[in-house]
């Protein structure tokens, strides 16, 4: 924050965030863009895989607090985003319900936000303790969740292909060549 004040490069600064923050921090209003993670509205869903029973009051908190801050996104001559608010979601085996809900909570409330649909979830780290997530999504979970999307909304919406769910993309954290 200090810094900024200092100097403000003419490029956008971006807040990227996994969604739990506090309200106070975000209305701070030194970014351009923030780029949140909006993972669960069940509160049953973010204590079973983050731990965090309270994730989506905090999340939509700040979402809210972000979206007041910032208005309707705005965005270059060449279609660049330079100011708004982006929220992801990624797409989990079983979760269209979720996804949905997140996707209907985000256009009641922030309307203005622009919405993410992440589906490069594959298992991962513990995810074989949890025998409903220890797959990629299918086609028809996918499918179904873009369909609602598409019937509500058809601007300010990002949909990622199934096909991102490689580990091809994910990097080695082994510190070789370090």
């Amino acid at each position: 924050e200090r810094a900024l004040s200092l100097y403000r490069p003419k490029i956008p600064i971006v807040y990227n965030s996994g969604g739990y923050d506090l309200p106070e921090q975000i209305g701070k209003n030194v970014f351009d863009i923030y780029l949140f993670d909006l993972k669960y509205i069940s509160s049953q869903a973010s204590s079973r895989y983050s731990g965090a029973s309270d994730y989506f009051q905090f999340a939509s908190s700040s979402i809210l607090t972000a979206c007041k801050l910032l208005g309707a996104p705005q965005f270059d001559t060449a279609g660049i985003l330079q100011r708004g608010v982006v929220v992801r979601h990624l797409l989990l085996p079983q979760g269209t319900r979720e996804a949905i809900a997140v996707f209907d909570w985000l256009q009641e409330y922030a309307p203005q936000a622009l919405f993410s649909l992440m589906a490069q979830y594959f298992p991962a780290a513990k995810a074989h303790q949890f025998a409903e997530i220890n797959r990629k999504i299918t086609k028809r979970e996918y499918e179904k969740v873009v369909s609602h999307i598409l019937e509500v909304r058809s601007d300010g919406v990002y949909l990622q292909e199934r096909s991102s769910a490689s580990k091809i993309y994910v990097p080695d954290f082994d510190f070789s060549g370090i």
